[in-house]
């Protein structure tokens, strides 16, 4: 398998982020965070984690309805995240919070595909 992207991410790719995008952080020492990209007609959502000791609690779910009120917000109408092929509950997770695979990726270097691309469509609330 590839080896993680959390791997790269330093204080200097956050704060870089922090220009184009956003880190949503939640605790002091941080307990849960995600990362919130533009794309074309779409809101990406990256680094998406919950401490251990505080999974089952729904903290996941609400930032997933986070990341959906800023998405429509922005006028966009889809969630979407990657998922490696080996985390099998991440991928039972994201679709218990209604992300559905739309296609597989393979990164550089790989034969065989190494994630799945999974949206959530997302729409304003009356």
């Amino acid at each position: 398998a590839p080896p993680s992207s959390l791997l790269r991410l330093t204080v200097d790719a956050i704060a870089r982020h922090c220009e184009t995008g956003e880190v949503w952080v939640l605790g002091d020492p941080p307990l849960a965070c995600m990362f919130l990209t533009d794309k074309p007609n779409r809101l990406y959502l990256g680094k998406l984690a919950v401490d251990g000791s505080l999974r089952g609690q729904g903290i996941a779910r609400q930032l997933v309805d986070l990341a959906a009120a800023r998405a429509v917000s922005k006028g966009l109408d889809l969630l979407e995240l990657e998922v490696r092929r080996e985390l099998i509950e991440n991928q039972q997770a994201s679709g218990r919070l209604g992300f559905q695979t739309v296609r597989h990726g393979t990164h550089d270097g790989f034969d065989a595909p190494t994630f799945y691309v999974m949206q959530k469509p997302v729409t304003a609330t009356l």
